[in-house]
């Protein structure tokens, strides 16, 4: 193996390893820039008051219309 592939596999493991750890929060609604803290996902609806959020530490999601 040479030096060259060798360290394309080597960075290819680190970024699989590291990668698992990433979190993520994602907003599908009026406003994207702004969501709540504990919430993964948060779906919100052009008209007011329909929301969907999935909590961050529980899994729950509430769905609020």
């Amino acid at each position: 193996m040479t030096p060259k592939q060798l360290l394309g596999t080597a960075c290819f493991v680190v970024a699989l390893l590291t990668s698992s750890g990433l979190m993520a929060q994602v907003k599908v609604g009026t406003n994207p820039t702004t969501i709540e803290t504990n919430s993964n996902l948060e779906v919100e609806a052009s008209t007011s008051g329909r929301k969907v959020k999935v909590d961050k530490t529980t899994g729950q999601m509430t769905i609020a219309d």
